[in-house]
């Protein structure tokens, strides 16, 4: 019931299906797209973008799911990692990469203000892109404020050997964020695979810390 380094059959199966589902919501993205700028809607006359959205977000949370399942056999734990010190350190490293991702937004963004000569925001004379930009550093900062110390509290409840689902956890959350942000400047309904993700990461973290310490 089970291959050796790709997890139990129902994994397996969700790990072949994922690209089909992935290669549909893009090509109902593009066909979207075009829908949006005609006014049309769906034959139930619901907007397209409804079911769309509830594609992308479905992939979005399996795609975060088989991410930390397959990263986590790849991180190596500190043997050493018994301490309360080093576990907070490895979370404190484990979200790096998501203040990576912060700091890449944050960076594009004064590129794009500065090329762009709108040096004042309260000017009302930002592009689409800068306020599509700003939203997505907003929407980052928000998570990151419920995914930063979830973590934290996880890596304090578990044991060292753990501490590999913690890292894969960050990597996860990180890929996430960049994948919303992506898809927020491609187009509106392309963020709901990258949020998806991100509260699936987020909000299983926060619960997974709860039931540690609740236990």
């Amino acid at each position: 019931d089970e291959v050796q380094g790709l997890g139990p059959w129902w994994v397996q199966g969700k790990a072949l299906a994922l690209p089909c589902y992935i290669g549909q919501s893009l090509g109902w993205l593009v066909l979207d797209g075009g829908l949006a700028r005609r006014g049309m809607s769906d034959s139930g006359g619901r907007p397209a973008h409804r079911g769309l959205s509830l594609l992308l977000g479905g992939c979005g949370a399996v795609a975060a799911l088989l991410g930390w399942q397959m990263l986590v056999p790849m991180l190596v734990a500190d043997p050493g990692g018994a301490s309360m010190a080093i576990r907070l350190g490895a979370a404190c490293v484990a979200l790096l990469p998501a203040a990576v991702v912060l700091a890449v937004m944050i960076l594009a963004q004064m590129a794009l203000r500065f090329a762009a000569g709108v040096l004042d925001p309260l000017a009302g004379q930002e592009t689409r892109l800068l306020r599509v930009n700003q939203r997505a550093i907003a929407n980052t900062v928000e998570q990151f404020a419920v995914f930063a110390p979830a973590l934290l509290a996880l890596a304090a409840g578990l044991p060292g050997a753990r501490m590999a689902e913690v890292a894969a956890l960050g990597i996860v959350f990180a890929a996430a964020r960049l994948v919303f942000w992506l898809g927020y400047l491609v187009a509106p309904i392309g963020r709901a695979f990258g949020m998806a993700a991100t509260l699936c990461a987020s909000l299983g973290t926060l619960a997974a810390a709860i039931w540690t310490w609740l236990s």
